[in-house]
């Protein structure tokens, strides 16, 4: 897994990867209790720290309180559902002509700022080992 969420969540669900949290329930996480995680499900359909993380209205919370904090967020990359989209990238399509594309690192996604502030549109090329690294474009 690489990174531990021990400090997160309460000690029954200690030493878990990431995706078996995902799938836990709300009250997984330290400070959630059964009462609230109930609570949950009922106003909001959530059952899962999954759904609770991809939940709208907990993510416009979070972009307010970034905004609020004076420093911009970058997207921390796309929902899960998005796996699908990127498995499916035209890779062969690229690959059938190295004449017009070099194809090191394959397609790279990104969506940039959650709190609507970009307004520019930015596609390019070949992005470098750092941008690879980063997990950022240019």
């Amino acid at each position: 897994m690489g990174r531990s969420f021990d400090r997160l969540v309460v000690t029954q669900f200690r030493g878990r990867a990431a995706a078996e949290l995902a799938k836990a329930p709300p009250n997984a996480l330290k400070g959630v209790s059964a009462a609230d995680a109930d609570r949950l499900g009922d106003a909001f359909g959530i059952t899962t720290i999954e759904q609770m993380a991809a939940n709208r209205m907990f993510q416009a919370a979070a972009a307010i309180a970034r905004a609020a904090s004076g420093v911009p967020g970058f997207d921390p990359g796309p929902p899960p559902g998005w796996e699908a989209l990127f498995r499916a990238a035209p890779l062969v399509a690229y690959q059938t002509r190295p004449d017009l594309f070099r194809i090191d690192f394959g397609p790279v996604y990104y969506r940039g700022r959650l709190d609507g502030t970009a307004r520019v549109l930015v596609v390019g090329q070949d992005p470098s080992v750092n941008e690879i690294l980063a997990q950022r474009v240019f």
